[in-house]
């Protein structure tokens, strides 16, 4: 039995696995899995984690000072 969302789950693992590293999904090794299975969530989540050249600029903190 396929649950609903099983194909555009995988169809969406296939489209990344294909991007990242030119293959299937199935080909991947376990590593590799578990990136593209990050890359899925991070675009799911949306904000920061998704784009990295979306994150937040470093806070201006210097050494030596007294930043309270």
């Amino acid at each position: 039995m396929t649950r609903t969302g099983d194909s555009e789950h995988m169809a969406e693992l296939e489209k990344i696995a294909q991007e990242k590293f030119s293959k299937s999904y199935e080909e991947l090794d376990a590593h590799e899995r578990i990136q593209v299975g990050g890359t899925k969530g991070g675009h799911a989540r949306g904000g920061h984690s998704a784009d990295p050249d979306r994150a937040p600029p470093p806070p201006e903190v210097k050494f030596g000072e007294d930043n309270n």
